[in-house]
């Protein structure tokens, strides 16, 4: 990596190397399924709302259920 140095020796603007992480930290969310009790990430998980209150099931769970 480059530092990029004004002519003070300050870092440029928006060049600090302690603000340049890489994007690869991002974590998934996951969720356990109620009825078959794999974790599964959030875009799998669905609402069945014809239970009270309403439960959250993943895909193939809620495909059976509905």
């Amino acid at each position: 990596m480059v530092e990029i140095r004004d002519s003070k020796g300050h870092f440029a603007r928006g060049n600090v190397p302690w603000n340049n992480k890489p994007n690869s930290t991002q974590k998934s969310i996951t969720f356990t399924c109620k009825f078959c009790g794999k974790p599964k990430p959030l875009e799998d998980m669905r609402i069945l709302e014809r239970f009270f209150p309403p439960l959250i099931a993943c895909i193939d769970c809620w495909k059976l259920r509905k």
